[in-house]
Order: structure tokens, then sequence, then C-alpha cells
């Protein structure tokens, strides 16, 4: 498919086929559908009375506004565009897919994992899980290095923009790399697995 119709496809992620365990009777409930369903029309309710329509749909006065980013972040998705050679209308995607993450979880800016989220779905069309995955990761460990040695609070920050930002990028190429290394059958518990590292 060519780039210019790819560019227009704002999140490039794989869904596997659920494996048959989590399809019995008996297995753990994981969130409804109704759940889902509430969280995104509150999310599509904060749209609408921001600016009277969803984010999607901003044009570029309504972007600049409502989507602003603090100036470590404006960098990172500048060597994101630069280094991926997106569109300019691929960079108002992102922002827009950023803003909505940022209001699925109820936050009233953009925050840095927001944005690395959003560029993730972008990465794993252009460079594969694996290189995704192993880029996360390595970021997620020099944030947590930082973190762990910074002698005052502008480090601490640093390292923990770090750390979220790797983590963000690199479970969605974790998620796609147990889709298509492992049986099927094991996908739920490596995708458990990683939640719970995210979460230690």
């Amino acid at each position: 498919i060519s780039g210019p119709l790819m560019e227009r496809i704002d999140l490039h992620v794989e869904v596997p086929r659920l494996p048959p365990g989590v399809l019995r009777h008996d297995a753990a409930p994981g969130e409804s559908s109704a759940q889902v369903r509430d969280r995104v029309l509150q999310a599509r309710a904060l749209q609408e009375a921001r600016c009277g329509t969803t984010n999607a749909r901003l044009d570029q006065s309504q972007t600049d506004a409502h989507c602003r980013l603090a100036p470590r972040d404006s960098a990172l998705l500048e060597r994101a565009v630069e280094s991926l050679q997106l569109s300019a209308r691929s960079l108002h995607r992102i922002l827009h897919v950023a803003r909505t993450i940022a209001d699925l979880e109820g936050a009233a800016d953009i925050a840095g994992t927001h944005l690395a989220e959003a560029i993730g779905y972008r990465l794993l069309d252009r460079f594969g899980p694996a290189r995704v995955l192993s880029g996360g990761a390595l970021v997620a460990g020099i944030g947590c290095l930082i973190f762990a040695l910074a002698p005052n609070e502008t480090m601490a920050l640093i390292g923990r923009f770090l750390m979220g930002a790797g983590f963000a990028t690199s479970y969605v190429g974790c998620l796609k790399s147990a889709g298509e290394w492992f049986a099927r059958q094991r996908y739920s518990t490596l995708v458990g697995f990683s939640v719970l590292a995210g979460m230690v």
C-alpha cells in the first residue's frame, strides 16, 4: 500500500485472534463492552464540550489550541517526523491521537507518554514490532537508570519521562510480537506478564 494511503490510517495495530481459553464460560472476565463504551462516550463528550467537535475533526487552529505540547515533547515529535519521514498530515494525526489518549485517561494536557504511544502506532508499520520493542525497552532502561541515580529533581523527571516513553512505545510492540511469535494459547498469559512487568 502506498505511503499517501497508509499515512491516512492513524492506528497501525494488529489484533490477533483470541485464544480458545479466554472464550470459555469460566474464564476470568475482562473489561466489558459496556465499560469500554462508557469510557469512549465520556471522552467524546469531553471533546464536544471543549471545541464542539471530535479530535479527528479538529482544524489547524483548534489543533494548535488544544493539542499543545511541552517543549521536550515537541522536540520528540519533531525527531519522530524527521526520522520516519512523516508528512504534515501525519504529524497532525499523531497530535489528534495523542489528544484522544489523554482524553480517555481524563488528563487535561497531553503528556509525553500519550505522545509516545501515538507515535508508537506509526512505528510498528515503519520498523516492525521487534525493533520497536527493543528500542522502547532500551529507552525505558536508560530512564530507569537515570531515575535511580538522579542527584536532583530535574534529572529524576527526565528519567521518569524516558521510562514512560519507552514503556508506552514498547508495549504496543510487545502485544504485536506476542501475537506473532508465540502460540495463540499463550497469548493472554504473555500479555498479562507484560502488564505485570510494566506495573512493577
